[in-house]
């Protein structure tokens, strides 16, 4: 099993450890218990900051502060395992991928690459 976890600010996939708080995250926003969504941020808990999109730099992920842009809201689909980001155009949603050991954004699709399970 792969956790996501932070070095620095840096976004990774890592090897599980526990307890490693840089593994952990909390949720904080709105759980939908009969649509199977969660709309909202994740903190890291080993250095209180939020999963952020860098839009400046080819949209790669990264710890920052917490200030509510839309590059900080998820929305995750339960059923799907997808992470949507807040960022995009409307018509254009990107989900978080995994890529090797690095995670990305890319346009949502069906792959294996594209699951996640929150735990």
């Amino acid at each position: 099993m792969k956790c996501v976890g932070t070095y620095h600010s840096k976004i990774e996939v890592q090897a599980c450890e526990y307890p490693d708080i840089s593994q952990e995250w909390e949720f904080k926003g709105h759980i939908d218990d009969h649509k199977g969504s969660m709309h909202g941020q994740f903190l890291n808990k080993r250095n209180g900051k939020c999963l952020d999109v860098n839009t400046g730099y080819t949209n790669t992920l990264r710890t920052a502060d917490c200030d509510g842009t839309k590059s900080q809201k998820w929305k995750y689909d339960k059923s799907g395992g997808k992470m949507m980001s807040g960022v995009g155009n409307g018509r254009t949603v990107l989900c978080l991928a995994q890529d090797n050991n690095n995670l990305k954004l890319d346009y949502c699709d069906s792959t294996s690459a594209q699951r996640f399970d929150i735990m």
